[in-house]
């Protein structure tokens, strides 16, 4: 019956996955829908570790024929090497054009970032990314180096970034926000990157395909 799906949507928040065995076998149920191309997985508070985000990422790989992929691993404890152990056996997904990304809080430092972009880099068929990271220990040099490696993802027209309760800087905030105005293929663009105690900046626009922004070059 498994073999007939073609989209799925697990919902398993609060559900303890802290035993590495569970999680496997909990991974490899979902990697033998082999026929899935929507698929949808919300492990919210969980206690999952870097060993079974290691494992997720594994069967997820084997699913060749996803198309959408979205993933909620908030509030977990997977930490910077579970996150680069998740998505790197999901670059290998060469039919993926949709990928969402839920890790906040998860203790990430920015060096999980730079794995991030060299690893989207490689996903020539992504078109959107929607990132959330909020809540995590990422400074300046992880989100400049995330942007830059973005900028190089040639099919991408939707970007939503957010990275609130980081260790980013006020000013790294307007210099991101027009970095990312600037990719010339994008259609719609969500950046939510600073807040201080009183207020936040939250940036969003609508972008004309033929619109190059012939505006000064804003560089890091």
């Amino acid at each position: 019956m498994c073999q007939n799906l073609w989209s799925l949507e697990l919902l398993l928040q609060f559900a303890d996955l802290s035993d590495n065995e569970k999680m496997l076998n909990l991974c490899f149920a979902i990697s033998s829908c082999q026929n899935l191309t929507n698929l949808y997985l919300d492990f919210t508070q969980n206690k999952i570790s870097e060993k079974g985000a290691s494992y997720l990422g594994l069967e997820l790989s084997k699913i060749s024929s996803l198309q959408s992929l979205a993933i909620s691993i908030m509030s977990n404890n997977i930490g910077s090497n579970g996150l680069i152990l998740l998505i790197q056996p999901i670059s290998l997904l060469q039919n993926l054009s949709y990928l969402e990304l839920d890790v906040s809080g998860n203790e990430l430092i920015s060096n999980s970032l730079e794995a991030l972009g060299q690893t989207f880099k490689t996903m020539t068929n992504l078109q959107t990314i929607k990132l959330y990271l909020n809540n995590n220990k990422i400074d300046d040099q992880g989100v400049c180096s995330l942007v830059c490696d973005l900028q190089l993802c040639s099919q991408l027209s939707c970007i939503s970034l957010q990275l609130e309760q980081n260790q980013i800087s006020e000013q790294l905030d307007l210099k991101v926000r027009r970095k990312l105005k600037k990719f010339n293929r994008l259609v719609f663009l969500n950046a939510i990157l600073y807040k201080s105690e009183d207020d936040y900046y939250d940036y969003y626009d609508y972008f004309d395909s033929d619109d190059y922004f012939d505006s000064d070059d804003y560089s890091f």
